[in-house]
């Protein structure tokens, strides 16, 4: 499993506050879920990447952000998951935060 420990201690440090947090090993690296579901994932590919779950109705704004990037998996964007560079990354706060309030939305709602 490939992630950077700085950046994944960055990440919990955001998540702090929040309660029914957890780690697990997913795409590669390390995810931090929110209420049982992904909320930001760091590795995988690239140690130091950091892959946000901003979600479908919040994406095409989100990639207009300097730093944000579509995730690519299997030669195809996940809409809905935003990549940061490090240009992205020096807004983590606010980034967690968007990630949490799609994860909010998603509480309740049944596959």
């Amino acid at each position: 499993m490939a992630y950077n420990e700085t950046i994944a201690e960055q990440v919990r440090q955001e998540l702090g506050h929040v309660p029914d947090v957890y780690e697990i090993k997913m795409y590669g690296g390390i995810a931090f879920m929110v209420n049982n579901k992904m909320c930001v994932c760091v590795g995988g590919r690239k140690a130091d990447k950091i892959m946000v779950r901003v979600g479908a109705n919040a994406y095409e704004e989100a990639l207009k952000q300097d730093g944000a990037h579509p995730t690519i998996m299997k030669d195809r964007p996940i809409k809905g998951n935003i990549d940061l560079d490090n240009e992205g990354q020096k807004n983590l706060r606010q980034w967690v935060e968007l990630a949490l309030k799609f994860n909010k939305e998603l509480v309740g709602k049944k596959k």
